[in-house]
């Protein structure tokens, strides 16, 4: 439910015709008073008043049971408005529609109720919800304790910026060993049973400018959804989208490390989305949210095409937001959606966090798995080194048993380990690296095939493919040096 304030009672209208041909009626009267008429439902709709001395209009709700109207009136904004010109409105509304109704005919009203019924957020099953639109400027838009939720995410985010700072983090551009200690997404960490850094990151920044543009992107979708959802909604969206877009980042690249509140922030945004698309916010904000925050998205998603903007985080938030979004509209649409809210709320979080959960322990931890194979493979090194070269060996059957038996098959499980490395996403340096290795692995099986023949054939006729497979690795062990 909606948490809208009632600024002013209702007018109470008797009519005698059918609620349908009613309904006709009345948004008939509002249109000829030049109001915008929103939302139409089967026993309800909501209408918009031209604004005066620059102020936006108000918002009338009619709501039709049985025979009877109730006209209510409200500025969606917070003003209060001057309450002649409220009765005016209301005066002139019911006056109307007591003069217009003897204009129709019931063809007339029949065909006109069809043609309501055709529009496309005509709901036969439900009413509107009341629809609360903060358009004031920013020098009106009252007391921090209106929007508790966005007030405190901000307050949050900027607190622990500031004791990283005094901690001896640096302003514009904190060290990535420093922000993994305070908690930032970092796969290695994160996927090693540090599960709350999912959490703990929506909450901090890389530097002051980091923290800036995201509170600034906080603090417009924020506006938009507290008056529309309420605080326990907005609440809610935020740290279960911030943990899915944690998720997927570390999904994505498991190797970087990665804070702030976009992917929260992003998911906001997929509600605002789904608020709009599914027409709970009226046709009067549908074009011009949708151009904003299209704008907005597309901008950012494309901006994350350049290094150091964790694309996978945004792309997560603002699916996740729009399931969300959706999921929202959807229990509000229902009957007795207050007293559902906690319960919903809750059902929301267990099963996200429960889908979270399976998707964590299912995403490979691929640099704790490239240091084991890598160790791995340093060791098989040393094994099939050793057995020709470390012991001493007294006959040629003893050599060529040790290659035969030790050293291929020690080097083709360090060319399989390579191959298995492939499964899984790493960064290009380390997918190259890998790529010389496994390079490296097959010459080395090559040149202890070679030098097992010439062995046994006791020949020197492989000297020369040995010479050449030798130059390679010697090629390819250059390459592998740190630089």
């Amino acid at each position: 439910m909606i948490e809208v304030k009632e600024i002013h009672p209702g007018s109470e209208i008797e009519f005698t015709e059918s609620p349908e041909h009613f309904l006709v009626i009345a948004t008939e009267v509002a249109k000829a008073m030049g109001w915008e008429v929103a939302d139409v439902h089967y026993n309800s709709f909501i209408a918009y008043t031209s604004g005066y001395s620059g102020l936006p209009g108000e918002q009338v709700r009619v709501d039709i049971a049985g025979q009877s109207a109730v006209v209510s009136t409200e500025y969606a904004t917070g003003y209060m408005a001057d309450e002649e010109i409220r009765q005016a409105n209301i005066y002139n509304f019911i006056q109307g529609i007591h003069a217009v109704k003897y204009y129709f005919s019931a063809e007339e009203l029949e065909l006109k109720y069809l043609q309501l019924k055709a529009l496309p957020n005509f709901d036969p099953l439900a009413p509107p919800k009341p629809v609360v639109v903060d358009t004031r400027t920013p020098a009106s838009l009252g007391s921090v304790r209106d929007y508790p939720v966005t007030a405190s995410i901000i307050a949050i985010n900027v607190l622990l910026f500031a004791i990283m700072v005094l901690m001896g983090a640096d302003v514009l551009q904190p060290a990535s060993g420093m922000m993994i200690d305070w908690g930032a997404n970092f796969g290695l960490r994160t996927l090693d049973g540090e599960w709350w850094r999912l959490f703990t990151s929506c909450f901090l920044h890389f530097g002051v400018v980091h923290l800036l543009m995201n509170m600034y992107a906080l603090v417009y979708a924020g506006l938009i959804l507290e008056p529309q959802l309420g605080s326990k909604r907005v609440a809610v969206a935020y740290l279960l989208t911030g943990v899915v877009a944690s998720l997927t980042s570390v999904w994505w690249h498991s190797w970087v490390v990665a804070a702030g509140a976009s992917g929260a922030v992003f998911g906001l945004y997929g509600v605002v989305l789904a608020l709009v698309t599914s027409g709970y916010m009226g046709q009067k904000l549908r074009k011009p949210m949708l151009m904003s925050i299209g704008f907005f998205v597309l901008y950012n998603l494309a901006s994350g095409m350049n290094d150091g903007i964790d694309s996978a985080a945004h792309i997560g938030g603002l699916l996740s937001g729009i399931v969300i979004g959706y999921l929202y509209v959807y229990a509000e649409r229902q009957p007795n959606s207050n007293r559902l809210l906690y319960p919903m709320l809750a059902v929301l979080t267990a099963v996200t966090l429960s889908l979270t959960a399976i998707a964590y322990n299912r995403i490979p931890n691929a640099l704790a798995i490239y240091n084991k194979e890598m160790k791995t493979f340093s060791q098989n090194e040393v094994i099939a080194e050793t057995a020709i070269q470390g012991t001493p060996i007294k006959t040629t059957s003893q050599k060529l048993k040790a290659i035969e038996q030790t050293s291929i098959p020690t080097w083709r499980q360090n060319a399989v380990l390579i191959e298995s490395l492939g499964k899984l996403r790493f960064p290009e340096e380390i997918e190259k690296r890998n790529k010389l290795l496994g390079m490296y692995a097959a010459l080395r099986i090559q040149s202890l095939e070679f030098e097992y023949k010439a062995l046994k054939e006791n020949t020197q006729q492989y000297a020369e493919p040995l010479a050449s497979i030798t130059r390679q690795m010697e090629q390819i062990k250059t390459s592998l040096q740190p630089e």
